[in-house]
């Protein structure tokens, strides 16, 4: 489930709206619901993916906004939202208020679970466990506060560098695409790590023709390019070159689905 793919939900009636959300922008893994999943006349209606541009720094979210998405994730996603906590870490400790209504309306519309929704009305839509090898921070082994952050820089070719880890998600949440071995930017899906050159890191369209897109992890936690150069940073920018096992050259992944081998 990625940001910036929409999936409106609009049942014929929309008097069951939950009168506790508030409407802000959409969140970063949670689709934009009026209503969800009811069992009746449903319209589904697939959107393009949407490239907003966000503040060089993670802006405050507003707390409603937040709640919003909580509230949404708890009464629909069932175990898929536990991937809308991993990149939302501060939605856990917002307070989300009573939703025992609208767990009752979804029994009583006995609505299909999410699980359902995937696999029979949108099976093209990316699931974290089924399509990445690992997703979230990239943080550096050799100085362990310092995270991949794209620096503000939201669409190409904007140069990738380093900043100090802080759990927000946005800027320092990337995707390792199993099918292509692209490192993709969450914020919209269709931009990639694209090694330009040995010092020149940066984002570039997702082409899905791997060259200098395509990243090997492996069990050590080097990330490299296909002629095994090892992916590194000189404190500001990320950079590639040969690899010498130094801890600047390792990275930890915040969710790994897949063990790499070496």
């Amino acid at each position: 489930v990625r940001d910036g793919q929409e999936i409106l939900l609009r049942a014929r009636s929309l008097r069951h709206r939950d009168g506790h959300l508030g409407f802000g922008e959409s969140g970063d893994i949670l689709p934009d619901l009026d209503v969800w999943r009811y069992t009746g006349d449903i319209n589904v209606q697939h959107n393009r993916p949407r490239v907003q541009k966000r503040p060089s720094r993670i802006a405050p979210r507003k707390m409603w906004d937040i709640r919003t998405r909580k509230r949404l994730a708890e009464v629909w996603l069932d175990e898929y939202k536990d991937f809308f906590y991993q990149i939302s870490p501060p939605a856990r400790a917002v307070e989300m208020g009573d939703i025992s209504s609208r767990v009752e309306l979804r029994k009583r519309l006995q609505c299909k679970s999410f699980r359902w929704f995937l696999e029979t009305v949108y099976p093209e839509m990316e699931v974290p466990s089924r399509d990445y090898i690992a997703h979230g921070e990239i943080r550096n082994m050799g100085s362990k506060n310092r995270c991949i952050d794209n620096l503000g820089g939201w669409s190409p070719p904007a140069r990738i560098g380093m900043y100090s880890c802080h759990g927000q998600g946005g800027s320092q949440y990337w995707q390792f695409d199993k099918r292509t071995n692209e490192i993709k930017q969450t914020q919209n899906a269709v931009n990639c790590l694209d090694a330009v050159s040995r010092d020149q890191i940066q984002i570039g369209g997702c082409h899905g023709q791997r060259g200098n897109q395509k990243w090997i992890m492996n069990a050590r936690g080097e990330i490299k390019t296909p002629g095994g150069m090892c992916l590194g940073h000189d404190n500001t920018y990320l950079n590639v070159g040969p690899c010498d096992g130094a801890p600047q050259q390792r990275w930890q992944w915040g969710f790994v689905f897949q063990k790499p081998v070496d």
